[in-house]
């Protein structure tokens, strides 16, 4: 019995999620300077998702290195408990400070309007 392949190749999934991570970034970024530009208050809110890009990419990358293959031991991070934890509490940490981050962000008083004549 012959195993199939597999539709996606890890390393064309990397290259399209770097691709994919670069455009949430660009777009977040573009965003980002329109706000400021027309004096909006949402421009921090929007420069904190542009890095999110990066911070999406990492954490694949980080995910992606600890369930890989050890050919040493025989044994794939998949198959161990320990790792699913400190992935799953990892991904919760991150989400939780960018989440407050942006909760601050988005509460964050607009500045004084000046006096009218």
């Amino acid at each position: 019995m012959e195993v199939p392949s597999e539709l996606i190749s890890m390393e064309t999934f990397g290259a399209l999620w770097a691709v994919l991570c670069a455009l949430w970034s660009l777009a977040w970024l573009v965003l980002a300077a329109v706000a400021w530009r027309s004096s909006c208050q949402r421009g921090p809110l929007r420069l904190l998702l542009a890095l999110c890009g990066p911070l999406f990419w990492g954490l694949w990358a980080l995910y992606r290195a600890r369930i890989a293959y050890n050919s040493e031991t025989g044994v794939a991070g998949m198959h161990r408990v320990s790792v699913l934890l400190t992935n799953l509490l990892v991904f919760i940490a991150v989400g939780l400070a960018v989440g407050a981050v942006a909760s601050l962000l988005a509460r964050r008083p607009s500045p004084p309007s000046p006096p009218e004549k």
